[in-house]
């Protein structure tokens, strides 16, 4: 449960991202429950939160535009590293 909930990250929810991302705003819980259906993530979220918390896991949890940051940055760091090292950017 650790490795799934240390490496992934939720976006914050609305009807509308439900809508935008199918279900899989909820990466936390897509991860721990692969069977439940998309619609029902939702549902999981409070008891995956709770789990979370009991175990001293951090369950993290951004906006969307701030996941997107996140993301971006990530390349840009690993594409630095790659340019340092001597290789080239595609």
């Amino acid at each position: 449960m650790s490795r799934q909930v240390l490496t992934s990250r939720n976006i914050r929810s609305s009807l509308l991202h439900d809508f935008l991302y199918g279900g899989l705003n909820y990466r936390i819980e897509h991860h721990l429950f692969p069977t439940v259906p998309r619609p029902y993530l939702r549902k999981c979220q409070p008891l995956t939160m709770a789990d979370c918390a009991e175990q001293g896991l951090e369950y993290y949890e951004v906006s969307a535009a701030r996941s997107y940051a996140e993301v971006l940055a990530h390349l840009r760091q690993v594409t630095e590293q790659v340019c340092r090292s001597g290789g080239q950017p595609l």
